[in-house]
């Protein structure tokens, strides 16, 4: 008897004990599985992010083309002979140049052309991203709710810097004068 269970206990060892080669199959497995999900989430993201980029770029585009418009309009509206008419006339010609790239071009091809820009002249391309960083702070900070209300005119027109004083507390901190009676 002795002899019938020791190859049943034997085969159960066998079945229970670790496998190197089974843990590093499912090992493999599971971080193909994960890689997979990970490419999957990537691609979606990737897709999303550039659907919403192309969105943007369209109505920046438009922007940039009404906003030379009007800017093309006050330079009519100056003397033409006038220096700043000229810059707004060049300004203006400048902007529907860039509307029209954005217009013309998908994500892509605006990166591909930034990038053949910032290696062509890297000098130029640091200054115009540290200049671009400067006015993005500077609106940042121009368009903060926290400025905005501080910024507030008061009753008097005076708009005050810093934080607005409590009115009441400093009334009741005030003494009355000798000749008013001070109310209870």
């Amino acid at each position: 008897m002795a002899v019938d269970t020791e190859p049943d206990q034997r085969d159960r060892r066998q079945r229970t004990e670790y496998q190197p080669s089974d843990a590093g199959s499912g090992a493999s497995r599971l971080g193909e599985m994960g890689r997979a999900q990970a490419q999957a989430i990537w691609t979606d993201t990737k897709a999303s992010v550039r659907s919403a980029l192309n969105e943007r770029q369209h109505s920046t585009a438009a922007e940039l083309h009404d906003f030379a418009s009007a800017l093309r309009g006050a330079a009519r509206n100056v003397d033409r002979r006038a220096t700043v008419a000229r810059v707004a006339e060049q300004a203006a010609d400048g902007l529907e140049q860039l509307s029209g790239t954005l217009r013309s071009k998908d994500v892509d091809g605006l990166i591909h052309d930034v990038e053949s820009f910032a290696r062509s002249q890297p000098a130029v391309f640091l200054g115009m991203a540290v200049a671009a960083g400067f006015l993005a702070i500077r609106f940042l900070k121009s368009t903060s709710p926290e400025r905005a209300a501080r910024t507030e005119p008061g009753p008097t027109g005076y708009t005050p810097v810093g934080p607005r004083p409590d009115l009441d507390a400093m009334a009741e901190a005030t003494p009355p004068f000798p000749h008013e009676p001070r109310s209870t």
